[in-house]
């Protein structure tokens, strides 16, 4: 039996033409298929110009509150052990990959959550964001951290990047691809090919589709969570009272895999974040200091084995540029 993934009918394969839309990959039936667009209905909704009018909007939105809704360094809530975990194993990987000498390029720097830490080592950083509401406040931050000396905020679209060619040692990107259109993904790899100089690097954090398929729930959002059926990351409770729903995307290994090698990389590492704590609840974490450092003792050596590194809540990855 085969059904619809949108509208969960069941499609009778005697009677009607079977489809799969172009974006999400879904079968879905004649009524939620457009032919003239080779999208299903959701899809179509989420057209390239309508996805990027509604992140910038809804970022622009919740800026004056995002650091209250994701856990770092300028958050005022009390982040359970969990999130310091998750944030402090995502940093160090970053900064890691980083040198002094790097110019750098951060695609989606959002409020600066990491945009600041890497100022602090790289030579300089390259900023970029579609919402000016959450560059604004990121360019608060960096004077605040005395560090905007050494950071270029600039409103863009990754997918279409105003950039000199080969002008990056490194393009960095956290928490922020997911947000870009499946049909678009190969823009944003070729994009950071074009400014990266020979044997640059890529260095991201994405949402693993394998976690996601298993839980819905968003462990670090306060009020937020995602939807694998919609492909819908959903702001609740937010200051205004209203709710956000914006496109999100999560990433399976294969298809890393396969947009890094068709834009001309070649992976050198995936690392699984927290692919052990991200399964048990904050009560026994956060009351639980030795049972919280020997996971994290067992992650740094199970994280970056085959397979196992698939696993993470997000996926830390990075490629190379190949000349």
């Amino acid at each position: 039996m085969l059904v619809c993934h949108r509208c969960a009918s069941v499609i009778d394969i005697q009677q009607e033409v079977i489809h799969c839309c172009e974006s999400c990959g879904k079968t879905v039936c004649e009524h939620c298929f457009d032919r003239s667009a080779i999208l299903c209905r959701y899809c179509k909704m989420y057209s390239p110009e309508s996805s990027v009018k509604e992140v910038t909007n809804t970022y622009d939105d919740i800026a004056a509150e995002y650091d209250d809704r994701i856990f770092g360094a300028d958050s005022t809530f009390e982040a359970h052990r969990k999130e310091r975990v998750f944030t402090e194993t995502e940093l160090e990987f970053l900064l890691s990959k980083i040198s002094v000498k790097d110019r750098v390029l951060e695609l989606g720097c959002g409020t600066g959550r990491v945009t600041i830490p890497i100022a602090r080592k790289a030579a300089c950083v390259t900023a970029v964001d579609i919402s000016q509401s959450m560059l604004k406040v990121a360019c608060e931050k960096a004077h605040a951290a005395s560090v905007s000396h050494k950071i270029s905020f600039l409103q863009q679209d990754m997918t279409s990047l105003s950039l000199p060619p080969e002008s990056f040692s490194t393009v960095v990107s956290s928490l922020a691809l997911m947000h870009i259109p499946r049909m678009h993904r190969n823009k944003v790899f070729s994009e950071c090919y074009k400014v990266l100089r020979p044997k640059g690097k890529m260095i991201i954090a994405v949402k693993n589709k394998k976690f996601e398929e298993i839980s819905s729930a968003d462990l670090f959002g306060r009020g937020d969570s995602t939807n694998v059926e919609t492909n819908e990351i959903v702001f609740a409770d937010t200051r205004s009272g209203k709710s956000y729903q914006i496109e999100w995307n999560s990433f399976s290994y294969a298809e890393l895999q396969r947009l890094f090698v068709e834009n001309g990389f070649t992976i050198l590492e995936v690392r699984g974040n927290i692919p052990l704590l991200a399964w048990l609840d904050n009560k026994i974490l956060d009351q639980n200091d030795s049972l919280v450092e020997g996971l994290i003792r067992l992650e740094k050596v199970l994280a970056n084995v085959p397979l196992l590194n698939h696993l993470g809540y997000y996926n830390l990855v990075e490629a190379i540029k190949v000349v």
